[in-house]
C-alpha cells in the first residue's frame, strides 16, 4: 500500500473544498496517496460528492504494482463512504495523467467493468493521446456501459446528475445530496458523448491550421513538425470507432501532401481496424450468448456447482442446487472454505489433497465428502473438481457436487445384509457341521455296526454249508457286505473324519492327503509349522474344509500331478497354502481386478475367509498351476 502524498504539486479542487463550485453539492472525506516508488511519480485523490458521485484525480505515470495499491485504497474508500446499493457514479479529472502501463490499464478497466455498483462515468480535461486511448477503451471494454468524456468538471457534473436520476434507486434512499439552489430544473443540458470547450478548440484549430497552410519558409521547423502533429493527433482523436470510415479533415490541412500520405494511411488502417472490431464484436456476442446458456444451465443444474480459489482458499462462486445441499443462504458460502461445511475426517482427506495437489503429486478428480448442514444434518457428496492452473500453479477448480446421502445409505444397508449373510453363511456351516458329524455318528453306531454284525453271521452260516454252489453264491454275498463297509467308512470319512475331532487339525489334513492319494493319481504333500491344536475349532473346521474344497478343484478341474499344502501357526495368524501344477485359469478380470471363478467353490471360501477377518489371495494363470493363500488373525 502506498504512502500519504507529502511531495510538492497543486492537490486537486476538492481536497480542500467543502462544496461543489458548480451545484454546491457537499464534498466529504477527501483522501490522498502516493504511489511508493519515487522514481515514478505519482498521486491519486478521491473524495465523496454528494451520496453517490466518486471524485477522483490521477497525478503522473501509474505502472501495475502502483494500480493494484491504488485500486485496493479505492476499495476501502468506497466501503468506508458509499452505500453501494444504490449505484455509484465516477467523475475522475485527467489533467494531469501522464499515461499508464499495459497491466495497469488492464486492471483499470476491470476494476470498474467487475463491479456492479459503478453505473456511469465521467472523465475530463483528457489530452489528445489520452482522448484517443479513451476512445479505443470506450469502444472495447465500455460499449454497453454509460461511460463519458468531456471537457470540463461543469460538464461532468450534469451529465452524473442526469445518470443518478435515471437509474432506479431504493426507494428509502435519496438520490443525492443537494443544497436548496441545486434543483435539476436549474441544471445546464447534459453534454454529448464526447464534447470539448468548442470556442477553445475552435480557436487552437485556426492557429494550427494557419502553422500548417502558412509559408513554410516563414516558419521555424519545430513549429512545422508541431503544427504537423497536433493536427494529425486531433483527426485521430475526431475517429468515432464505432462508426465506419474515417472522420473528415480540414480542406487546408488535407491539402499538404506529406499530411495527406498520412492521412490516408490512418484511413487504410481504420478500415482494417473496423473489420478487425466486427469479427471481434460478433465472437463477443457469440461468446456472451454462449455464457448467458452455460450461466442458465449451472444455475438451473441439479447438482451442485461451485468455483474454488486456491489462493484464498475460499468459495467465489456457486448456484442454487449446492446452496439447497448444504441449506445454507448464499451469503453464508461465497467468500468461505469448503472446509467450514466438512465434517473432521472430510477436513484431513481435503487438506491431504491439497498438499499433494500443490506438490504437483497426481490426486483423483471424483472423491466422496461429508458435509454438515446448517441444522447439523450430515450429507455425503461426491466432488468431481476440474482445476485450471497459472505457471504451474492451482489456480480455480470448477466443482460439481452430487448429494449421494441416499447412495451412502442404500450402500450401509447392503454392507449389514452382507455382513448378516456371512454370519449366517458361517453359523450354516456350523450347523452343517455338527449334523454331519451327527449323521456320521449315526451311520458309524447304527448301519456300519449292522453291516460288521451281518458280515460275522454270514460267515458263521458259511461253515455249515456243504453244497458248493451254495458256498460260492454265500461267498459273493460277503464281498458284497465287505464293499458296503467300505464305502460306508468312507462317507463317515467324507461327512465328519472322526480324526479331526478324536486326532487333531494336523492328523486329520495327513488323513485327508492319505486318502487322496489313494483314490487318484497324484501325490499330495503336507508341511506343518508351529502349533496346531491351539487353533480354535471353528477355524480348524472351516480351514479343512477349505482345504478339501481346494484338493478337489486340483483333481477334477486342473489335473494336477503334485499338491502342496502348508499349514503355518504364527501365534497372531494361521497361514494356510495349497498350491497345485495343474491347468491353472485367469483369475483377474479384463480391468485387472481379482476374480473369482464361478463354480469352483472359491467365492464361498473367501466369504467364510472374509466372515473370519481374514483374506484370500488366488494367483493363478492358464498352464501355471494355481496358488491359494489363507489368512485369518487369531485372537
Amino acid at each position: 500500500m502506498g504512502k500519504i502524498y507529502t511531495g510538492k504539486g497543486r492537490p486537486a479542487w476538492f481536497m480542500n473544498a467543502e462544496q461543489c463550485p458548480v451545484f454546491g453539492l457537499p464534498v466529504a472525506h477527501a483522501a490522498s496517496m502516493a504511489g511508493s516508488n519515487p522514481e515514478i511519480p505519482y498521486r491519486v485523490e478521491m473524495a465523496r460528492l454528494g451520496d453517490r458521485i466518486y471524485l477522483l484525480k490521477a497525478s503522473g505515470f501509474v505502472t501495475a504494482s502502483q494500480m493494484t495499491d491504488t485500486l485496493a485504497f479505492s476499495d476501502d474508500f468506497i466501503s468506508r463512504y458509499f452505500d453501494k446499493s444504490i449505484g455509484i457514479v465516477v467523475i475522475e479529472d485527467y489533467s494531469h495523467v501522464l499515461g499508464a502501463d499495459m497491466a495497469a490499464r488492464k486492471q483499470y478497466f476491470e476494476f470498474f467493468r467487475q463491479r456492479d455498483f459503478f453505473i456511469g462515468g465521467i472523465l475530463y480535461n483528457m489530452k489528445l493521446l489520452l482522448k484517443i486511448s479513451f476512445n479505443l477503451a470506450r469502444r472495447f471494454h465500455f460499449s454497453n456501459d454509460r461511460v463519458y468524456a468531456v471537457g470540463t468538471y461543469a460538464q461532468a457534473v450534469p451529465i452524473a446528475l442526469k445518470i443518478l436520476d435515471e437509474h432506479s434507486a431504493p426507494a428509502r434512499c435519496i438520490p443525492i445530496s443537494r443544497t436548496p439552489e441545486a434543483k435539476p430544473e436549474n441544471r445546464p443540458p447534459p453534454a454529448k458523448a464526447i464534447t470539448e470547450n468548442k470556442d477553445a478548440d475552435k480557436r487552437l484549430k485556426k492557429q494550427k491550421t494557419g502553422r500548417v497552410s502558412g509559408k513554410f519558409d516563414e516558419m521555424p521547423r519545430g513549429e512545422i513538425l508541431e503544427g504537423y502533429a497536433d493536427a494529425l493527433l486531433e483527426y485521430i482523436a475526431a475517429i468515432d470507432w464505432e462508426k465506419d470510415g474515417s472522420p473528415a479533415i480540414d480542406p487546408a490541412i488535407a491539402a499538404d501532401p506529406h499530411v495527406g500520405k498520412v492521412i490516408n494511411a490512418i484511413s487504410m488502417i481504420k478500415m482494417e481496424i473496423d473489420t478487425l472490431i466486427k469479427e471481434r464484436m460478433a465472437a463477443v456476442k457469440i461468446l456472451s450468448e454462449r455464457e448467458k446458456r452455460f450461466r442458465q444451465l449451472v444455475e438451473h443444474a441439479h447438482a451442485g456447482i461451485f468455483t474454488y480459489d486456491y489462493q484464498n482458499g475460499k468459495i467465489i462462486r456457486t448456484n442454487d442446487a449446492f446452496l439447497t445441499i448444504l441449506d445454507q443462504e448464499r451469503d453464508a458460502v461465497v467468500g468461505r472454505s469448503p472446509l467450514d461445511f466438512m465434517t473432521p475426517e472430510s477436513r484431513v482427506l481435503f487438506n491431504e489433497r491439497l498438499a499433494r495437489l500443490f506438490k504437483g503429486n497426481p490426486i483423483s478428480r471424483e472423491v466422496e465428502y461429508q458435509l454438515a448442514g446448517k441444522k447439523g444434518q450430515l450429507k455425503w457428496v461426491l466432488i468431481n473438481a476440474h482445476v485450471t492452473r497459472r505457471n504451474g500453479k492451482p489456480d480455480i477448480a470448477d466443482v460439481i457436487v452430487t448429494d449421494i446421502s441416499y447412495l451412502k445409505q442404500i450402500e450401509t444397508e447392503l454392507l449389514e445384509y452382507q455382513a448378516k449373510l456371512k454370519r449366517l453363511s458361517v453359523k450354516l456351516s456350523m450347523t452343517e457341521e455338527v449334523q454331519r458329524r451327527e449323521l456320521a455318528s449315526q451311520i458309524h453306531d447304527r448301519v456300519s455296526q449292522e453291516l460288521f454284525v451281518a458280515h460275522l453271521q454270514l460267515a458263521a452260516f458259511e461253515k455249515t454249508l456243504t453244497d458248493p454252489g451254495q458256498i460260492r453264491t454265500l461267498a459273493g454275498i460277503k464281498d458284497q457286505v465287505v464293499s458296503v463297509i467300505r464305502e460306508t467308512k468312507t462317507l463317515i470319512f467324507d461327512l465328519s473324519p472322526p480324526v479331526l475331532y478324536d486326532l487333531g487339525f494336523k492328523e486329520a489334513l495327513e488323513s485327508l492327503a492319505a486318502v487322496t492319494e489313494a483314490r487318484h493319481p497324484l501325490k499330495v504333500h503336507t508341511a506343518f509349522t508351529g502349533e496346531m491344536d491351539q487353533v480354535n475349532e471353528g477355524i480348524k473346521i472351516i480351514y479343512y474344509r477349505n482345504i478339501k474344497e481346494l484338493i478337489h478343484n486340483a483333481v477334477k478341474h486342473a489335473a494336477a500331478a503334485n499338491i502342496e499344502v502348508r499349514i503355518k501357526n504364527t501365534r497372531n495368524r494361521l497361514v494356510a497354502e495349497v498350491e497345485d501344477d495343474g491347468t491353472g485359469f485367469e483369475a483377474r478380470d479384463p480391468a485387472g481386478k481379482p476374480d473369482v471363478p464361478e463354480g469352483y467353490g472359491l467365492f464361498d471360501i473367501k466369504e467364510k475367509i472374509s466372515h473370519l477377518g481374514g483374506s484370500l489371495d488366488i494367483c493363478s494363470s492358464p498352464g501355471a498351476g494355481t496358488h491359494v493363500r489363507m489368512t485369518v488373525p487369531l485372537f
